[in-house]
């Protein structure tokens, strides 16, 4: 039985320079083996899953992954996936600080604040 994985593509962004293209690929790299690591988690859990918790996991509200046999459809197994999405919001205020905020002090002595939500 052969399978693949849907549902998750590896990109890296534009390369812009030579630091620039060594970070591009440093990331491009990191995401690669991230995603050789996901399939072979999928790949235990292929094993042990129930259909119930496969469909539960694939069909519910959360990003997830799932491995599929490429000859019949079938879905093998999936997992949650972690959110990009924080729950932070961090703003600057251009000019003067608040006394909430975390500020900083430029080097021509104006105050940058720093306020927002999350922990």
């Amino acid at each position: 039985m052969s399978a693949v994985v849907v549902a998750l593509a590896v990109t890296a962004g534009p390369v812009a320079a030579a630091d620039g293209e060594l970070e591009t690929r440093q990331s491009a790299e990191g995401r690669t083996e991230a995603l050789m690591a996901q399939r072979e988690h999928l790949a235990q859990l292929s094993l042990v899953q129930s259909r119930a918790e496969i469909k539960a996991i694939s069909s519910g509200p959360a990003p997830s992954m799932t491995l599929v046999d490429p000859d019949t459809g079938e879905q093998l197994a999936a997992m949650r996936l972690e959110p990009k999405v924080s729950p932070q919001a961090i703003s600057t205020r251009i000019i003067g600080c608040q006394t909430t905020d975390a500020c900083i002090t430029r080097t021509d002595a104006v105050r940058i604040g720093f306020y927002g939500t999350g922990t």
